[in-house]
């Protein structure tokens, strides 16, 4: 569109004229009207800023609905600028220069070049020096395309798509953090895959119909999902986003009525528009699906799929044991994609606090407080999950607290945790003392986890702060409390109930009640058997570990040795030497020949892939209750495999968290648990497959060629069903040793698991060997490899070895090949080893 603003310009070129030019209501309307399709051009002689401010504003509000790029000149400079007008798309502005005449930077011109592949838009801005125009770049980006004929974003949600909960801006800090999913390829190995780019993996999803994006608890995943609603929503499309906590209670056909009212605006038949759009444009973006009972995602995944050309759903990983499920997995569900969200290792970690540095205005060296930091992690936090909100609440109080800095090395959960916590509670407490609002929410999580309520109404949160306050002789204002708990999003009210916001906060309320009645003389045994009974339901581990870190006290791990010891007794061990599960033993796993790649050695962690549990359907929508479980529950077997699994965890953390204040006996007691309860928990896991291994093949086989057929997939062999069996159940085993490895290992504790008895075991002998990789001693390490290779007689011992020595590269990319390096690149690697030499 060509719209001419300068009848009523001024002769001579100057300002004075600024702000008085004028645009009619009925040339605006033709500029909105005419503007249909997919990319829009305004052409305009001055800047919107020469127009008059009534007319100045709506040309905005048309320019921002409408329009991909405006192109002007007037003032003689070349400038080219990338503006998200009302937190809307954004839109490009180039001003060109002049050719002959007044121009601050000398005269030229610009030059715009459009790529209508993908819409990449490239600005130059030529100037005459000398003898020749000389190019600079101005704009190289991506163009907004698609406009969808009047479904505008509502403002508020505008807002929420740009801005986190905590109000921040997404785009000042966010540091895509790399996603992961395993296929298989043409000789059916099981092989991962990586995007480490944010826009290969969003052109990536565009050819997917269902994918499933995991994550741990606050790993990133609605930060990702709100980016990935943009840039559809900027493609052109027209993008649903739903969070599980949002449609509670709502009936399952209802649910694309009522976000569409939340999102969108409803004027002029906006919602009959998007219900005649082409399928194509309609995608769905679900988050929290973990929040959801399992068949209820499986009825709204179901109804949505009548409508939707796409759907993403975004959970919190669920760990998948079922290595019969696994196979079936990767065998018939080749469309139903997993993508794993991984974790923040440490050069993800360097650009996030580079940006928050940045963007915090204290004027320090960037770079080497930017190092500093980063390495300040990776030394004190290694068993904590370093998520991004974890990583940007540090850099946080290391800058404000100066004698953080000296002091975070001793407790860095409860400097950096409990200050997040307390201070989004002081800054939402203007109404009434912190410390009230901190203590009744200490003794309402109490309540409500022994009671096994997820939600509470306000009669009884009123009966907490009654006690409270005849107990402690306080005063205290109840509507107060709770404004100052939901403004600080601790809780979230949702017809008349109020719930802790997620089970990470209730836990760590629920810690700190334990601990301070058990500091007060309370006893608190019974409320601690009670959470290793029901270790298998996340909230009760995340107790326990929370009570472990905040509590600092040696006596505290006797009580969870005990329990481990209780629950893993008489159980037998997986053992390479008694050959007790032997289809695994014969597997040669896909071990890479060279050594790792300046690409490889960016990544640092392997994850098992885990698929999203599909069942039966319901009309109705309802979250998941974390307490709706039953004393017969504990009794199923995957329940006692969860337990088993969560002992893992904990035992593995608290050796390095306690090492320091433990006598030597009890380090002993711990580490000897930390050697066998893996392979008593992997015996029960592959002893029944093993037993009845042929049986067992025949019926998985049988299973997978009727479900191919259902979805006219090729036929498989038999031998393919193997094959992926055993390299599943192999992969299982290294990725519990590294778990187990990578959590209980550090500078401390190494001495400890180095003392233990692993001679005539070639099992432990494998475990110890991951946990010394973790030192990057790598003559310890050397030693301990060559030893081991000579002495193990099984292909699985021999590709834990050269998987974990590749490892051991990775991890230490900066050791110098010569010596023992050099002597292990020759046995492993030696093909690779000679080409880095040449």
């Amino acid at each position: 569109m060509l719209c001419n603003t300068a009848p009523l310009s001024l002769l001579g070129g100057n300002a004075e004229d600024m702000g008085n030019h004028y645009l009619s209501e009925l040339e605006l309307e033709k500029l909105e009207e005419a503007a249909n399709a997919d990319i829009n051009i305004l052409v305009m002689h001055h800047s919107i800023e020469w127009l008059r401010t009534t007319c100045k504003d709506k040309l905005r509000k048309i320019i921002t609905k409408k329009y991909s790029l405006v192109l002007s000149g007037h003032e003689h400079s070349p400038h080219g600028q990338s503006n998200c007008i009302d937190n809307s798309g954004v839109v490009q502005f180039v001003q060109g220069n002049a050719l002959q005449g007044y121009a601050e930077e000398g005269n030229g011109f610009c030059t715009l070049t459009i790529d209508l592949e993908d819409f990449g838009v490239q600005v130059y801005s030529y100037i005459w020096q000398d003898t020749i125009y000389v190019p600079n770049i101005i704009i190289d980006t991506k163009m907004r395309i698609g406009f969808s004929k009047d479904i505008e974003l509502l403002d508020d949600f505008q807002e929420e798509i740009l801005y986190d909960s905590c109000k921040r801006r997404i785009e000042d800090y966010y540091v895509f953090p790399g996603v992961a999913y395993n296929m298989l390829d043409e000789n059916d190995n099981v092989q991962r895959f990586d995007i480490d780019d944010e826009i290969e993996l969003f052109d990536f999803l565009n050819n997917r119909f269902y994918t499933v994006i995991t994550g741990e608890h606050k790993s990133g995943k609605p930060l990702l999902a709100k980016r990935l609603f943009k840039y559809l929503y900027d493609k052109g499309k027209v993008p649903l986003y739903i969070e599980a906590s949002d449609i509670n209670k709502k009936k399952i056909e209802r649910t694309i009525d009522y976000i569409f009212q939340e999102e969108y605006e409803t004027d002029n038949f906006a919602y009959e528009k998007y219900k005649q759009l082409d399928k194509f444009k309609r995608v769905v973006i679900v988050d929290e699906a973990n929040l959801l009972q399992s068949q209820t995602l499986d009825a709204l995944v179901y109804f949505l799929e009548q409508s939707m050309s796409q759907i993403i759903v975004f959970s919190e990983e669920k760990i998948n044991l079922n290595v019969r499920k696994q196979v079936v997995e990767t065998l018939v569900d080749e469309s139903d994609l997993t993508m794993n969200i991984k974790p923040f290792l440490y050069d993800k970690r360097k650009v996030l606090i580079k940006k928050i540095l940045r963007h915090s205005g204290e004027g320090a060296n960037v770079e080497t407080e930017t190092t500093k930091i980063n390495d300040l992690i990776s030394m004190q936090v290694k068993y904590f999950n370093l998520d991004p909100e974890f990583i940007i609440s540090f850099v946080n109080q290391y800058e404000k607290d100066i004698s953080f800095k000296f002091t975070a090395g001793l407790n860095v959960f409860n400097v950096v945790y409990e200050s997040s916590i307390k201070n989004q509670i002081i800054a939402n407490s203007s109404e009434i003392d912190p410390t009230h609002v901190i203590n009744i929410l200490r003794e309402l999580a109490y309540k409500m986890h022994f009671e096994k309520k997820s939600s509470i109404k306000l009669d009884e949160i009123s009966q907490v702060s009654e006690t409270y306050k005849k107990d402690y002789r306080q005063k205290v204002n109840i509507k107060a409390f709770l404004d100052a708990s939901i403004n600080a999003k601790i809780l979230i009210v949702n017809e008349n109930e109020y719930r802790f916001r997620d089970h990470t906060i209730i836990a760590y309320f629920v810690a700190q009640a334990l601990n301070q009645k058990y500091n007060q003389g309370d006893d608190i045994r019974q409320n601690i058997e009670q959470l290793l009974r029901n270790l298998c339901f996340s909230i009760n581990s995340d107790i326990v570990l929370f009570l472990a870190l905040i509590t600092d006290n040696p006596r505290f791990v006797n009580i969870v040795i005990e329990g481990a010891q209780r629950h893993f007794e008489n159980q037998e061990e997986l053992s390479f030497d008694k050959r007790n599960v032997k289809y695994i033993l014969d597997t040669n796993l896909p071990v890479k020949d060279s050594m790792p790649n300046r690409e490889e050695m960016e990544q640092r962690e392997n994850e098992i892939a885990k698929q999203e549990e599909k069942v039966k359907l319901t009309d109705l929508i309802e979250l998941v209750n974390e307490y709706d479980y039953t004393e017969e529950d504990l009794e199923k077997i995957e329940n006692q495999v969860m337990i088993s699994f969560k002992y893992l965890e904990i035992l593995s953390k608290t050796l390095p968290a306690f090492c320091q204040n433990m006598k030597v006996p009890q380090q002993d007691r711990l580490v000897e648990l930390i050697y066998r309860c893996p392979n008593q928990f992997l015996f029960a896991i592959l002893k029944d497959i093993n037993d009845d291994f042929d049986d067992f093949i025949n019926d998985l086989y049988n299973e997978i060629i009727t479900l191919r057929k259902e979805k006219n997939i090729a036929e498989i062999s038999i031998q393919s069903v193997r094959k992926v069996l055993e390299q599943i159940s192999s992969v299982l085993v290294i990725a519990l040793y590294q778990l187990v490895a990578s959590t209980c290992t550090n500078e401390q504790s190494i001495l400890a698991l180095n003392e233990f008895n692993i001679k005539n075991n070639t099992n432990y002998a494998l475990q110890n060997l991951m946990m010394e990789a973790r030192t990057g001693d790598v003559k310890a390490f050397s030693k301990k490899v060559k030893a081991l290779n000579k002495q193990v007689e099984n292909n699985l011992s021999r590709s834990i070895i050269k998987f974990t020595v590749r490892d051991f590269f990775l991890r230490n990319s900066s050791i110098e090949i010569h010596g023992e390096a050099q002597s292990l690149m020759d046995q492993f690697f030696n093909n690779s080893a000679q080409k880095k030499l040449k």
